[in-house]
């Protein structure tokens, strides 16, 4: 092993240590680079270069005379785009402080700031559902003073400002591991093979096969050990190595590696994955006769979910038409669209009731497997529109009527005891409505039975996700109403009550999954569940506010992309745009603190996730530094305040309320005092050790990459 000698991670090759310790050499030119402006920041001089005319605020002198000239200056003149230059300092003063929580001078007089609450819609979330003030759930009645068209001014949710169809500025690089080479020529051979032959009738020159069947083998156990929990789609009980397709094989292989202890290995999964594409390509050219084979479609599933996770932007360019073949293949099964079930509760299972037990057993194994497969379908789509902003292809109206199975159910070890099980169970041997389950959770009137499993709950949020990303885009609403319906949501538009319904229902999920804390005993699945449905939870709280998450993915964008002509411009406008929307509201700005630190607070219980719940974590860390650069300062930024403690739990709502109103400094992790201006090293160390753990998932480290780029960015610096 090869250990950084600047913090405690090690490396199996040295290739990988040198790319590593470009990272601490980037960071430590950036400290010196803005060390000065750090100072400032944390001390007054953000707060003295003030211009005169638009009240904004910046890191030096020469930043503001910069801007001075590029937005209040017409041939060499001075000219006011939003208050007029000759205001008397007293209102000039007042106008900052109607804009902006800042005071505006060391000695001014501490101002008593009034943010009372809009009337609220009838049980509105508390705390930890705080939506402040009457600010519209899609974040459009947040308005600000219209004046003339601003310099640079771009419409940040024009195309898609998703994460996966830009280049970065540098990236990593992938090496060959000597190790590997002899079980990967093997593996290549395997794949060409019709099956997987028995290692006791090898002979000759099938030996060379028996290393790529032993690492096969190895990277599939890991793939049950570690991701089945997370999508538990196939049956144990049942399931065989040897007659199970090369593709399904080798897409569970490329999971499997990334997942894998062994550095070399986790690494190659690239290599692996270029054998499993090749086989992919030929089923789908040659589809079976009797239509498409459910397995051979969780294989597409589980390799584009890998392929989404690789962080690869060449990807983007074919997820819409995988998506399609997904949806189309899935159609004409009849797992996908209108009456691809019967909602009067008919089991498939007494369609062979004449048959013995045994023979039941297996027609429902295949039933329940292609409806988890299709589940998986869902949140691979979910995970795409969530990664590149596009719309999901599976409208829910198409959905399955049913969710899957009981957990106890699917798990059971033989014919017999799934007989015995089915007969106990309320829906026999069929997963619950989903009509059923988003009414309850909506309503949240009674606890949810325990045949919805912890994976049901998780799609449910998704589904509740779905409809709030809906919400929230213009052109989405009505339809998003309409399938509200078909789902058993009963909403009739788009409103803060509607929205508000929707993040209980969250809430009420996240809640319903056993955790840390409680009396039930916690398996887990339980614990995956529950922490990836709680980063949904509070996810949905800053997406919410799209208007500011807009401009921050917007902001992220262009620092991590090369710099164009007209990008700086944009891009002064859209940080000031930004400050202004933090300083409208205060309260709501220091939200994004707190969801951000329960996220990460969850994010450390349980390190394999999704890379939809990747991007979560990420942005936790964006909203965190979007916060100290852009954000509201407050009068108790000060020293002698005790930080609050925005990663507590349990929580007092209380507290949460009060911190949220009066402001003052927060600590999260190991950083001790977040708060306007701050210096951001420590944030960015503890990203980069949240995001490490995840470093299997390359879009990890193109976040973190990311994270580098905006954290690197001059406040309101052309």
């Amino acid at each position: 092993m090869f250990p950084c000698d600047q913090c405690p991670v090690a490396y199996g090759d040295r290739s990988h240590l040198d790319r590593h310790r470009q990272i601490h050499a980037e960071q430590a030119e950036h400290r010196e680079r803005t060390q000065q402006a750090t100072i400032e920041r944390a001390g007054l001089g953000r707060i003295r270069n003030v211009c005169q005319f638009c009240q904004g605020r910046f890191t030096t002198s020469e930043v503001l005379k910069r801007h001075i000239d590029a937005y209040h200056s017409v041939d060499g003149n001075p000219r006011n785009s939003y208050a007029h230059p000759a205001t008397p300092p007293q209102q000039q003063a007042q106008a900052r402080r109607a804009s902006s929580a800042r005071p505006a001078s060391p000695n001014a007089a501490p101002v008593q700031h009034d943010h009372a609450h809009q009337p609220s819609v009838p049980d509105h979330p508390p705390a930890d559902e705080h939506t402040t003030g009457g600010t519209s759930p899609t974040g459009s009645t947040i308005s600000l003073a219209s004046g003339p068209p601003v310099p640079g001014e771009v419409d940040v949710r024009a195309g898609s400002l998703g994460w996966l169809d830009f280049k970065e500025r540098f990236g990593g690089c992938s090496l060959t591991y000597g190790s590997l080479v002899m079980a990967l020529d093997s593996l290549d051979l395997l794949f060409r093979a019709p099956c997987i032959p028995l290692i006791a009738g090898l002979s000759g020159a099938q030996v060379k096969l028996l290393p790529g069947i032993e690492l096969l083998r190895q990277l599939v156990n890991n793939f049950f050990l570690k991701w089945q929990k997370i999508q538990p789609i196939f049956h144990l009980a049942t399931w065989k190595f040897v007659k199970t397709p090369l593709a399904l094989l080798g897409a569970m292989a490329c999971i499997g590696a990334l997942l894998d202890e062994d550095d070399e290995t986790a690494h190659q999964a690239h290599i692996i994955s270029s054998r499993c594409v090749a086989v992919l390509n030929v089923m789908a050219v040659i589809p079976p006769e009797n239509g498409p084979d459910i397995r051979f479609l969780a294989a597409v599933c589980l390799h584009q979910t890998y392929l989404l996770g690789s962080g690869d932007e060449h990807v983007y360019h074919h997820v819409d038409r995988i998506r399609a073949f997904l949806v189309g293949s899935l159609q004409r099964l009849g797992l996908l669209g209108s009456g691809n079930d019967d909602e009067d509760g008919t089991d498939p299972a007494q369609e062979t009731v004449t048959q013995p037990v045994q023979a039941e057993w297996t027609a429902w194994i295949a039933y329940e497997q292609a409806i988890r497969t299709t589940w998986a379908v869902f949140e691979y789509d979910c995970s795409v529109s969530l990664l590149t902003n596009r719309p999901c292809v599976i409208e829910l109206g198409d959905l399955p009527l049913r969710f899957p199975c009981a957990d106890e159910l699917y798990e059971a070890p033989d014919a017999q005891c799934w007989a015995e099980l089915r007969s106990r169970s309320p829906n026999r041997s069929q997963g619950p409505l989903v009509s059923a389950v988003v009414a309850a959770s909506a309503e949240r009137t009674a606890p949810l039975s325990r045949d919805v499993s912890p994976w049901t709950r998780r799609l449910c949020t998704q589904i509740f996700e779905r409809i709030l990303r809906g919400f929230g885009r213009r052109g989405q609403r009505d339809s998003t109403v309409a399938a509200c319906r078909h789902v058993g949501l009963n909403v009739a538009s788009v409103c803060m009550e509607s929205t508000a319904k929707v993040i209980w229902a969250i809430s009420f999920l996240a809640k319903s999954i056993p955790a840390e804390g409680t009396e039930a005993a916690l398996s887990t699945s339980d614990l995956v569940n529950f922490c990836s449905t709680k980063l949904i939870r509070h996810y949905a709280q800053l997406s919410v506010y799209t208007d500011v998450m807009d401009l921050i993915t917007y902001i992220a964008r262009v620092a991590a992309s090369p710099s164009s002509p007209n990008s700086r411009t944009s891009l002064r406008w859209a940080q000031q745009k930004l400050i202004d929307h933090f300083a409208v509201d205060p309260p709501k700005s220091r939200q994004y603190i707190w969801h951000a630190g329960q996220m990460i607070r969850i994010a450390k219980v349980y390190a394999v996730f999704a890379p939809g719940d990747n991007l979560r974590i990420f942005s936790a860390y964006l909203a965190i530094i979007a916060f100290v650069k852009y954000g509201p300062s407050s009068l108790r930024d000060v020293d002698g305040v005790e930080p609050f403690q925005a990663d507590a739990w349990p929580f007092c709502e209380a507290e949460v309320e009060r911190w949220l109103q009066a402001g003052g400094p927060a600590r999260i992790g190991s950083c001790h005092r977040i708060q306007v201006g701050c210096s951001t090293d420590q944030i960015m160390q503890d990203a980069f050790q949240m995001l490490y753990r995840l470093e299997n998932w390359g879009i990890s480290e193109r976040f973190f990459n990311i994270l580098v780029h905006f954290n690197e960015l001059d406040v309101l610096d052309g």
